[in-house]
């Protein structure tokens, strides 16, 4: 039995590697379709997510997510990714690589921190959230000090805007977490699904009105089918968001409550800037 629940922890990590070096080749098809203009096609990210997020059945939000990783694993952290992909390590580990290693910007600096991970990181399975993350830092900060501060700097630089238009519609800039900006799509999606087929609203019309569903915290967004016999009344109240981003899990969700590799990271970031 254990070594059931050993074979099937490796084959779900080999699983999350090849998924990323799927869409990695993906990528690169696009690049070569579109060669040197690939640097300034706005077109082509957006169309690759859109590709992904209907091939796995899943948000453009979490696709976007999986492309970001999966161009990590391509041009930054090839060894580390050849160790997801055997399953040597697992996404969790993967995703907190990518993240603590982001802001180094040297290209030759970045390779050596690869290799050190690649020696390293197998041997780490047991720790802590915490103890990961500062082992990772350690290595990152002996290679590029730099780095780390440039990671705290530019979480400082999250907000969220609202400007009137004064027609009537208001425009929302915002730059959050990650984890939490994908807690919210998915919680947009969720809510814009509890009407009926005969809501004369688009996707996008419904999402952008279930913000206002979610800021009085409504479980579901008012049908505009003018039914008297709508059927929306019975549909199942949307379970809260899954925060974790990781795809491959399905579990009970909590909207404010569900502990996830990289909403403990921000924690722990934030706590230690702040000392």
């Amino acid at each position: 039995m254990v070594a059931r629940l050993r074979a099937a922890s490796r084959a779900e990590s080999q699983a999350a590697g090849q998924r990323l070096a799927a869409i990695g080749e993906l990528d690169l098809l696009w690049l070569r379709r579109f060669g040197e203009r690939e640097t300034w096609c706005t077109d082509s990210q957006d169309a690759i997510t859109a590709e992904v997020a209907a091939a796995l059945g899943i948000t453009q939000a979490r696709a976007a997510s999986y492309l970001d990783y999966a161009r990590a694993m391509r041009l930054r952290l090839p060894r580390v990714g050849a160790l997801l992909v055997a399953g040597d390590i697992d996404y969790r580990m993967f995703q907190t690589i990518v993240y603590r290693t982001d802001l180094i910007t040297d290209p030759e600096v970045m390779a050596g921190v690869d290799a050190e991970l690649a020696v390293k990181a197998p041997r780490w399975p047991a720790l802590t959230q915490g103890r990961l993350g500062a082992q990772v830092d350690r290595i990152v900060a002996r290679a590029d000090r730099d780095a780390v501060r440039r990671r705290r700097e530019h979480q400082a630089d999250r907000e969220l805007s609202i400007f009137d238009n004064s027609d009537g519609l208001t425009e929302v800039f915002g730059r959050l977490f990650s984890t939490d900006a994908q807690a919210v799509d998915q919680r947009l999606d969720a809510l814009a699904a509890t009407v009926c087929a005969g809501d004369p609203r688009t996707r996008n019309q419904r999402r952008a009105d279930a913000m206002g569903a979610l800021a009085v915290g409504a479980d579901r967004l008012a049908c505009r089918c003018a039914r008297p016999d709508c059927p929306a009344g019975t549909t199942p109240v949307p379970s809260p968001v899954d925060h974790s981003g990781l795809g491959e899990m399905t579990l009970p969700r909590h909207l404010g409550m569900c502990a996830h590799v990289l909403a403990q990271q921000r924690h722990e970031d934030l706590t230690r800037d702040h000392r």
